[in-house]
């Protein structure tokens, strides 16, 4: 917990010397606040996603401080999917986008080739890259559990200290899409452990659910084009 706290600290000491004119829409005391809100209790998965694992020694602080403060200028928009556990409709949508797997019903060995499918050791707040779509936009998907909003908050935040333009980072919500057969099956296969019984609920939860995630993916592509 007290690295926790270090991570905070650090969070609120560099955003007090960004500079005023940061394309980040947040005033520097709503930022603060939002830090704090989103990195507890999951900082580490969240800042390792966006930042890569801090340097475990004596310099770790000035290590982190300047990936915080280091910001680039990225041109291309950013694409988050995500969803409560970030194993099952996020991940597939992001797959769809990035075209890994067809636009049809996908096979059972086909969702178990997405990355991070109804796996068990997903961090939640952690943002997975998934691949590019055809345009070369950097496609990510995450789970961000019973703290959503605090955690996407938190999310679009680091990603503008680090960067981005507020209007680049598009988040879609896939939770919606997830039908009881599907919540079910992930409660039972990744919350229980119970497998047998979860994981054909899971796979049948998608195929019925598809369609809708299909449609979902097309809304995103037809929102990019307005990038140019």
């Amino acid at each position: 917990m007290n690295d926790a706290r270090n991570y905070l600290q650090l969070a609120s000491d560099n955003l007090d010397e960004l500079p005023s004119n940061s394309s980040c829409k947040y005033r520097p005391e709503e930022r603060k606040l939002l830090v704090k809100k989103s990195l507890i209790p999951n900082y580490k998965s969240l800042m390792k996603s966006l930042f890569g694992p801090p340097v475990e020694d004596d310099s770790q602080h000035t290590v982190f401080s300047t990936q915080l403060t280091q910001r680039h200028h990225w041109t291309n928009p950013v694409v988050i999917y995500h969803c409560f556990g970030g194993v099952h409709t996020s991940v597939t949508a992001a797959a769809i986008h990035c075209e890994r797997i067809p636009g049809q019903v996908p096979l059972r060995n086909e969702l178990e080739e997405i990355s991070r499918f109804n796996t068990l050791d997903a961090e939640i707040g952690e943002i997975h890259h998934a691949g590019y779509d055809r345009r070369g936009l950097a496609i990510k998907s995450a789970g961000f559990g019973s703290h959503g909003d605090q955690l996407l908050d938190g999310a679009i935040l680091l990603l503008c200290l680090s960067g981005y333009n507020r209007s680049q980072i598009i988040t879609r919500n896939t939770l919606s899409t997830a039908g009881i057969v599907l919540r079910l099956g992930g409660f039972l296969s990744c919350r229980l452990k119970f497998r047998r019984v979860g994981d054909p609920l899971v796979w049948w939860g998608i195929e019925r659910s598809f369609s809708q995630l299909l449609d979902l993916v097309e809304q995103m592509q037809k929102r990019l084009e307005n990038f140019g």
